[in-house]
């Protein structure tokens, strides 16, 4: 058949060398869809299949089912057609926009005769244009138009809206080129929240025959596969996504990117606070480090209009200092830090219990005090959502006999509205209550109503190897099987995000990712969600 093809043209080209006439592309010529109502009855053509080819017609499928986007060559657009008359035509030529990419230009390629095709599908290739073609670019040809004459007058070089009747000429609907199978995709990201970035993935996959089947794998994300054409994913820190490809012949091919994206930031434990041991030359300080890679600004602000733009910061009095941090990519991350007073005595004070229990009525609190030698009273400070807001909720007494080393206990059996995390801290005050000689370091404790429920089971708890599991044991369950499970500290934040089908969880291999001590595990599931309390 390509044999033919080849003769045809040659056949062609000649006839048009006798007439002084030759294919080619003739944009600066009338665009004869513009002709005042102009309409087209004629349906002589059908078009079969149009492709990329080489110059003799040849599909460049045939020897490249798939491609690397962005690779450019040189390809030409052939037309499989058949024809409804036996009659030969004239001075055919094609009117369309040719759309590539985001780029459209105006296609008026003559042709001369064109052979007709009752019996056979033949094929003819617009040999005269070649066109770069950019692997990954959709071609396609908007408002195409097929125009001919009867007669042999040449109308190669110029013609008259009326030297092509309605009866001589067909519209056809747009036509998308066929190419090789080009996957690829694109991204949009938010700024990170709870720890994890969602990344919304667009397949711009083309070429190939549709339908397609896709097939996604993700790495450090909250899934790690799915078939949908456009899914969104959380992702716990940079990572990786892939799309595999099969379209409706079988071909595959695969696109694979190492995401830059944002991700929450990790405060190192070689963050230093420096407590102020000087009251008139204030000598504080505190150096934020962070674990993650990458370029930082830093903007702090504190008491007596403060501020900063290093990480690390120095000479300070006490008070609290918020730090602004924004990244590469423009998200911003707020972290507040407070230098408690400056204390001249001996006195500290060191938690031993902070947490939430709903059978001893609210939040329990332990702390010891150390190297004290005077009376003092405690008073408990609590803030809901963040330590802009504290409020009094009670006071302790000192010992008595003159000695305040020893343990104290409080509970703050205020009804908590609201779950979420609420921040406490101590304030010694002197017996009168008239001067505040020492303020405690902030600890936050998650308070949740939901923790105890019946539906699911977390176990062992206390962890006590290396295996954890969820198990669902409440009723029946609509379409929506899916559970997002949410790992957090009261000290970290959220250090992991994942999801998975209602039933039995494993959550072994998340053991590493969990501190050591108290931490909390949170599944929500058909709109509703439960809470554990969990020590390893």
């Amino acid at each position: 058949m390509y044999r033919t093809v080849k003769i045809l043209l040659f056949v062609i080209l000649l006839f048009a060398i006798k007439e002084e006439a030759f294919s080619q592309n003739q944009p600066h010529l009338r665009d004869l869809r513009s002709c005042e109502n102009r309409s087209c009855s004629s349906s002589n053509y059908t078009i079969e299949a149009v492709f990329l080819s080489d110059i003799n017609g040849t599909p460049i499928t045939n020897s490249l089912l798939t491609c690397e986007p962005g690779v450019e060559q040189v390809t030409y657009i052939t037309f499989k057609y058949r024809t409804s008359t036996n009659s030969n035509v004239n001075n055919a030529r094609l009117f369309a926009d040719l759309k590539v990419g985001d780029q459209t230009s105006f296609l008026n390629y003559f042709f001369g005769p064109i052979p007709v095709a009752t019996d056979v599908s033949r094929f003819i290739t617009l040999a005269s244009f070649p066109l770069t073609w950019t692997c990954g670019v959709e071609v396609s040809l908007l408002n195409p138009m097929m125009a001919w004459t009867t007669s042999g007058s040449d109308r190669s070089t110029s013609y008259e809206c009326n030297n092509y009747p309605s009866a001589q000429c067909q519209f056809q609907s747009a036509i998308v080129v066929d190419a090789p199978l080009a996957v690829q995709f694109e991204y949009e990201y938010d700024c990170p929240l709870d720890g994890a970035t969602s990344v919304r993935f667009v397949s711009t996959a083309n070429g190939g025959r549709e339908p397609f089947i896709y097939s996604w794998t993700f790495t450090n994300a909250s899934i790690v596969t799915s078939n949908q054409p456009n899914p969104i994913v959380d992702f716990f820190q940079r990572g990786t996504a892939q799309l595999t490809l099969q379209d409706a012949n079988g071909t595959t091919n695969t696109y694979y990117v190492d995401l830059p994206i944002p991700e929450a930031l990790i405060i190192s434990e070689s963050t230093n606070v420096i407590n102020s041991t000087n009251e008139e030359n204030p000598d504080g300080g505190i150096e934020l480090v962070l674990e993650n890679i990458g370029s930082f600004s830093y903007a702090w602000s504190g008491p007596d209009d403060f501020f900063a733009d290093e990480p690390a910061i120095y000479g300070l009095k006490d008070g609290v200092y918020t730090v602004t941090v924004t990244d590469e990519y423009e998200c911003t991350f707020v972290y507040e830090f407070q230098l408690p007073a400056f204390v001249a005595l001996p006195l500290s004070i060191d938690f031993v219990k902070l947490n939430y229990d709903e059978s001893a009525g609210g939040v329990t609190m332990g702390w010891n005090v150390l190297d004290g030698n005077r009376e003092y009273t405690y008073q408990i400070e609590r803030s809901f959502g963040g330590i802009h807001d504290f409020s009094v909720v009670g006071h302790i007494a000192s010992n008595s006999g003159g000695s305040v080393d020893g343990s104290y206990q409080f509970v703050d059996s205020a009804q908590h509205a609201r779950d979420g995390r609420y921040y406490y801290r101590i304030k010694v005050v002197s017996v009168d209550g008239t001067k505040p000689v020492y303020i405690s370091e902030i600890r936050m404790v998650q308070v949740s109503s939901k923790i105890g429920t019946e539906t699911w089971d977390l176990y062992p708890n206390p962890v006590n190897g290396t295996n954890l599991y969820l198990l669902y044991r409440g009723g029946q369950l609509g379409d929506d099987r899916k559970a997002k499970i949410k790992v957090y500290s009261p000290s970290s934040g959220i250090l992991l995000l994942l999801e998975g089908e209602i039933g039995l969880i494993d959550l072994s291999n998340s053991l590493s990712k969990m501190p050591k001590g108290l931490f909390f595990v949170e599944v929500q599931y058909g709109g509703k969600s439960e809470v554990f309390k969990v020590i390893r």
